[in-house]
């Protein structure tokens, strides 16, 4: 059985419709799932988050609003990879965007805001090999959709 392995910054957790769920990078190489129904009992259901293959040692970022999760992590040939879910509507993840280049070994992060159920931004950061001296986030916006910005470098001092 396959167990999970947690270099730093390999794990995420959010709660969604009460249950706690944490997604971890396994060494069979995959993204899991694990859901925990009751935490008195801290019994979890384990479960494949699915989608392209991790880069070794891939951090995981989750973030949650209304029925909505989505969970990005790296993938083995250097993308950042958005998974997706939305509860009452899909049974299993779904294959998100493709968000951009990552360099190995970089950090990751995912932020959103929104109003109740109303999403208004997600923010993915990371080290991409295009500005790999700054922070490069993907950022969504409704109605505009994915895009990608660079902080200054002068911040990064």
């Amino acid at each position: 059985m396959p167990t999970p392995h947690f270099p730093v910054g390999a794990s995420a957790v959010v709660a969604l419709n009460s249950q706690w769920r944490t997604f971890a990078h396994y060494s069979d190489n995959r993204i899991h799932q694990l859901v925990l129904y009751d935490p008195k009992t801290l019994v979890y259901a384990d479960s494949l988050v699915g989608g392209p293959t991790p880069m070794p040692n891939s951090p995981v970022a989750a973030i949650t609003w209304g029925s909505t999760l989505r969970v990005y992590y790296f993938t083995e040939d250097c993308k950042v990879q958005e998974m997706y879910w939305v509860g009452g509507v899909d049974a299993w993840f779904k294959v998100g965007n493709v968000l951009g280049d990552v360099v190995d070994g970089s950090f990751l992060y995912a932020q959103v805001h929104a109003n109740g159920n109303d999403l208004e931004e997600i923010r993915v950061g990371y080290l991409s090999p295009e500005h790999c001296d700054t922070i490069t986030e993907s950022v969504f916006t409704y109605p505009t959709g994915w895009g990608t910005r660079t902080y200054a470098i002068d911040m990064m001092d």
